[in-house]
């Protein structure tokens, strides 16, 4: 496969931010919100879950 090179502006804190995560293993604050989708949610409970999730928040 041929490939061409991509050339990609970022603002200064963004850049320190990517090589933050490049030198360091996962930061803390990535590390809290691991977990915080089920385990058990796959692709087919999506929709419904997202269904209920809505009914659930507009019908309290």
């Amino acid at each position: 496969m041929e490939t061409q090179k991509l050339i990609v502006r970022l603002p200064q804190d963004d850049l320190k931010l990517i090589k933050q995560f490049g030198v360091h293993r996962i930061s803390p604050k990535l590390q809290q919100i691991t977990g915080i989708l089920p385990q058990s949610l796959g692709r087919q409970n999506v929709k419904q879950d997202y269904y209920d999730y809505l009914l659930d928040k507009h019908t309290r």
